[in-house]
């Protein structure tokens, strides 16, 4: 669990980071399914407003659910890149 809360506030800690510089939006690229970027996204959220920090806040997760993924996100899966639409055929019935 400590490894888990360390990469959490790594993440905040850019994101923070590249509002400070000045960028106009910050998000979360395709590597994790809806569930863990919009738990990101609502991390992200309240360190901004912790900050006193406003900027446009964006995610595009990838197109299905990834339960069985590691911190790669979906390139971390033992049957990528040859076997993921078993995996999306499984996940779906």
């Amino acid at each position: 669990m400590i490894h888990e809360d360390k990469r959490k506030s790594k993440t905040v800690y850019w994101f923070i980071f590249c509002v400070s510089a000045g960028a106009d939006i910050v998000g979360i690229n395709c590597g994790f399914d809806p569930d863990i970027c919009l738990e990101s996204l609502r991390l992200m959220k309240e360190a901004l407003d912790k900050e006193g920090l406003k900027v446009h806040l964006m995610i595009q997760p990838v197109g299905y659910h990834t339960p069985d993924i590691n911190v790669l996100g979906f390139q971390g899966l033992q049957e990528t890149p040859f076997g993921e639409f078993i995996s999306l055929v499984t996940y779906c019935l």
